[in-house]
């Protein structure tokens, strides 16, 4: 399967130019909410967010929404302001989804902001979904160096 990263090009020149950290790295598996809201307080960090086997919708505080299928990859931008809804929940594995918050930033410390928006960066894609179980893993072992393979 070949993943699309839909990206503006202002940003995707400023990612390749730009030398950056990535800084308070934090993953972990998470039990889909039927809610989940950041409308009073912001998202405090980016994030890379795995959907698991339950569609999501994403709902700005303008009315706007997201649409959010099973295996989605998404960027969800630090400020971000939004409400998270699932049809339903259940105690299967198909319940599990992955999070990876990050700060990124320049070289001098400053943040560099990606999007404003939550953004699809892929489809469902088995690869990805190791990557992302490896990574949580790694983290739960603290084990940075295996983060880096």
């Amino acid at each position: 399967m070949i993943s699309v990263i839909i990206m503006d090009f202002d940003v995707f020149m400023k990612i390749i130019t730009t030398d950056f950290n990535l800084n308070k790295i934090f993953a972990c598996p998470v039990k889909a909410t039927f809610r989940y809201s950041c409308m009073e307080i912001p998202r405090k960090s980016d994030a890379l967010f795995m959907i698991g086997g339950i569609p999501a919708v994403y709902e700005y505080a303008d009315k706007e929404k997201f649409y959010a299928q099973p295996g989605d990859v998404l960027f969800l931008p630090k400020g971000a302001r939004y409400t998270r809804f699932v049809s339903h929940t259940s105690d299967s594995s198909e319940n599990i989804e992955y999070l990876i918050n990050f700060q990124i930033t320049d070289s001098m410390g400053n943040y560099i902001p990606l999007f404003d928006k939550i953004v699809k960066l892929s489809g469902y894609d088995e690869n990805l979904k190791r990557i992302f179980q490896s990574v949580v893993a790694c983290y739960r072992k603290s084990d940075i160096m295996g983060m880096k393979a």
